[in-house]
């Protein structure tokens, strides 16, 4: 993968040959990259609409006010974990160019985050349980014997909680013998569907 032609343009701006720009590209995974992309162009925006530019109407190197109110900006709309992976991409990039960061380390744009992060509640991790056998049956027992549509739908929930067992996990011990999954498997022609 080659690194973008404006990119590499940029990078010899700050005095690197061509090759050290290639390697400063490849220093980054490509999937760092394609993340830091963004907080890169918003950023940009930001600024430009703000109107928080140098004469030369860029806004790198980024100053602490700057990344402040971009961050208020973003508060509420993004996460604070995304907000802080956003700084990494724009501190970066800054890196790349070989422009400081000193305004990475300014105590209030730290402070700011927490603000952010106190005030607009993450929403904790719901969690998940597992669906056991108990949760399955539970299910059954609500769909009838009697009607096609309920006998598919409980003939779809045992095969998809069946495929999605470990077979290590679906072991059950039978005195000394230990019974496998196709051992308990039923074959449809054993059953009965409808009474005539």
């Amino acid at each position: 993968m080659q690194p973008p032609t404006a990119w590499i343009s940029n990078i010899q701006e700050s005095g690197l040959s061509q090759v050290a720009a290639y390697y400063l590209w490849h220093g980054l995974a490509p999937s760092t990259i394609r993340n830091y992309d963004t907080p890169r162009s918003r950023f940009s925006r930001f600024c430009r609409l703000a109107g928080y530019q140098y004469p030369n109407g860029g806004c790198f190197p980024a100053k602490a006010t700057w990344l402040i109110e971009w961050l208020c900006s973003l508060a509420g709309t993004v996460k604070v974990k995304t907000m802080k992976l956003y700084l990494a991409g724009i501190k970066s990039y800054q890196l790349d160019l070989g422009i400081e960061c000193a305004a990475f380390a300014d105590p209030r744009l730290e402070r700011t985050i927490h603000g952010i992060k106190r005030d607009h509640q993450e929403p904790e991790c719901r969690i998940r349980t597992p669906l056991t056998r108990p949760h399955l049956i539970l299910i059954l027992c609500h769909l009838s014997r009697s009607h096609y549509n309920d006998i598919a739908t409980r003939a779809a929930f045992t095969l998809a909680f069946a495929a999605f067992l470990r077979v290590k996990q679906n072991k059950r011990k039978y005195g000394t013998k230990r019974a496998t999954v196709g051992e308990r498997i039923m074959i449809a022609s054993n059953l009965k569907y409808f009474r005539r």
